[in-house]
């Protein structure tokens, strides 16, 4: 894994350099709209570009808080030399946005590219292309390489190299688009056969720094009915054919809307119907109105997409290597208990679920930021063993009262952008603290760990998990009054002090050190001595 995260690492060295200023604006043939990365990239660095002081303090928090590295020195050369190229276009110009390096990072290893052929095969997916971080259910996740997000324009890259791509726009002013960058010109007969895959139109560029770019519009008003998959049903499931044989739940045969009964059974999600294994489920609104009140989701579903479930009242999903994608679980107003074993939760997975009262998360690497966000119900949150990071807002505006922490935790405040533009840039990381759940939240978690350092930095109330002896905190094997003048002493900020054992002075506890502590000491020594 580490081999292939290297080699990809260099590829987008070698392809994607980020110029920080740019001499002299590049003039295109004679088609200024030309869809190219160089393009785009110059122009938009052209239009806003910065001219800022780096600072490795500001680099090391966004290796922290953007790219969910907690220990710089365990990156490799090419790791922190991507990292690094990341923070400085950002930083450079705040309306560039590098998700599929930055998920490379977060992820240790490369997401899934689109693959030209499953587009070809499969209009349907192509027709939904528009938004970045395209979450279809035809893919985990699809991350643009580049996103400009003052334009609306995003690049899928087909491969490492950027010389392949699709082109979309999220203000879906135009059509997605495909194009290539060659050395050398792209044989007529090559294009004729593009042409003819899309049934589109294309044209070939011959541009100012020496490159053929050839540029073919993916699909036109003719692809429009692609929208819709023919149905099938089995048993009370509606599904469609996916480009690869699999099938994807769309719906079901059993009374809806105000014909809906509720079922008291769990409906457990098939694995196979009529022989397609299943690749996931998208129920969503104009088909989800059943009476169904818990849903079971299997290990090999690789999509799950609910929304407005109107009697669906428990979650339960077992699919370790799924990623819940952004806004997953969306208005299901009812829904009162989820269990959730995933790999990542997406930003906002459970947006809407109102009634939403408990959370046990049994498995997952990641949560993103506002997964949790402005649920007023949720009051219980499980976190598991082997969570390495937590976004940004994640809990805020819950009734959630407190967060057990593991100590596997890396990352707590983790953000998608780290800078911003208003009147002038912002920076979160250092200008506004990055939370995770409201300000009267207690955090629960062990002395020197993430969920120490970050309850202490944001001002949360810190509850330790630790089993502590308290009073003997210059490791005499005694407490006694020679541990009450050392704590003294520090909290008096003299010369030459510290403290062996400074977590046995923490008497409140409260994860820090002050007259409090040294009050309930000197107390508990006299009613030790009494």
């Amino acid at each position: 894994m580490k081999k292939i995260l290297s080699v990809c690492i260099a590829s987008m060295l070698a392809i994607a350099t980020f110029p920080m200023k740019l001499e002299s604006k590049a003039s295109y043939a004679d088609d200024s709209e030309t869809f190219s990365y160089s393009f785009y990239l110059e122009r938009a660095m052209y239009e806003y570009t910065q001219d800022p002081v780096y600072d490795d303090s500001h680099f090391d928090m966004y290796l922290k808080y953007v790219l969910a590295v907690s220990d710089k020195a365990s990156l490799s050369e090419e790791e922190l030399a991507l990292c690094r190229k990341i923070f400085e276009t950002e930083r450079a110009n705040p309306y560039i946005n590098c998700p599929y390096a930055k998920e490379t990072i977060k992820r240790g290893s490369p997401p899934k590219r689109i693959n030209l052929d499953d587009l070809i095969d499969d209009k349907y997916m192509l027709a939904r292309m528009s938004a970045p971080y395209s979450y279809t259910a035809d893919s985990d996740v699809y991350y643009p390489d580049i996103v400009y997000s003052s334009s609306g324009i995003c690049e899928y890259w087909l491969d490492d190299s950027g010389r392949e791509r699709i082109i979309t726009n999220t203000e879906d002013t135009f059509s997605p688009y495909y194009e290539i960058i060659s050395d050398e010109p792209i044989d007529p007969y090559e294009q004729d056969e593009i042409m003819l895959k899309y049934n589109a139109g294309g044209k070939l560029y011959e541009m100012d720094d020496g490159t053929y770019r050839f540029l073919a519009d993916l699909y036109g008003e003719q692809y429009k009915e692609y929208r819709i998959r023919e149905k099938y049903i089995s048993d009370i499931w509606e599904y469609e054919i996916m480009h690869d044989g699999s099938a994807l739940i769309v719906g079901s045969t059993l009374p809806s809307n105000d014909e809906a009964v509720p079922l008291e059974e769990p409906t457990i999600l098939p694995t196979e119907l009529d022989g397609h294994n299943v690749y996931g489920i998208n129920m969503d609104q104009a088909l989800c109105q059943t009476g169904i009140t818990k849903i079971v989701v299997p290990e090999s579903y690789q999509y799950v997409g609910l929304s407005r479930m109107k009697h669906l009242k428990e979650l339960e999903i077992n699919a370790p290597d799924l990623y819940l994608a952004d806004g997953a679980i969306n208005s299901c107003e009812n829904l009162e208990s989820a269990v959730v074993n995933v790999r990542f939760i997406g930003a906002g997975a459970f947006t809407g679920c109102d009634a939403l009262k408990s959370v046990e998360i049994t498995g997952a690497e990641g949560i993103e930021n506002g997964v949790f966000s402005d649920l007023p119900s949720l009051s219980e949150v499980s976190l598991p063993d082997g969570l390495r990071y937590i976004g940004v807002n994640a809990f805020v505006n819950t009734a959630i009262t407190e967060l057990v922490i593991p100590e596997s935790a890396e990352v707590l405040g983790v953000t998608i952008s780290a800078f911003e533009h208003w009147d002038t840039i912002t920076v979160p990381l250092i200008e506004r603290p990055l939370v995770i759940a409201d300000e009267e939240c207690v955090i629960k978690g062990y002395y020197n760990t993430e969920a120490h350092r970050y309850a202490l930095a944001i001002g949360h109330k810190f509850s330790p998990l630790d089993d502590i002896e308290y009073g003997d905190v210059n490791s005499d094997d005694d407490f006694n009054v020679a541990d009450v003048v050392l704590l003294q002493k520090l909290l008096l900020k003299s010369p030459d002090t510290q403290l062996d054992n400074w977590i046995a002075a923490d008497f409140c506890p409260d994860g820090k050190l002050d007259v409090f502590d040294l009050v309930e000491m000197r107390r508990r020594l006299i009613g030790q001595a009494g």
